[in-house]
């Protein structure tokens, strides 16, 4: 697959998400599978190409949304879920949004090892 080369933990877990190609105006559902610091898996009905700029939305809680800039480093086609997994680097996310998902992302790591 895929060399380790992450400082950090990944957080697995299941979060509803839209996501957008930059230049884009439509946007299409998501599924995040797992979060880290510095990234995320997605999965999604359709293939996108190494090197591309995607703004995610994601839903961390009922009411609490934070929008991540971006960028595809692999991708695969996952015949056993008919879908495409996304391994994504954050290229770029307000401050605001920031503080609410490394808040959320160290909240689920002390519970993983509780």
């Amino acid at each position: 697959m895929h060399e380790e080369k992450r400082k950090y933990k990944r957080v697995e877990i299941e979060l509803p998400a839209l996501y957008r190609i930059k230049g884009s105006d439509m946007s299409l559902k998501a599924t995040v599978v797992n979060i880290s610091p510095e990234g995320l898996r997605f999965l999604t009905r359709s293939e996108i190409d190494i090197g591309t700029e995607v703004e995610l939305k994601v839903q961390l809680h009922e009411k609490n949304n934070v929008s991540l800039s971006t960028r595809v480093v692999w991708a695969e086609y996952l015949e056993a879920k008919k879908s495409y997994g996304n391994g994504v680097k954050i290229i770029n996310v307000d401050d605001d949004d920031e503080q609410r998902f490394i808040k959320f992302y160290c909240q689920k790591v002390l519970m993983d090892n509780s």
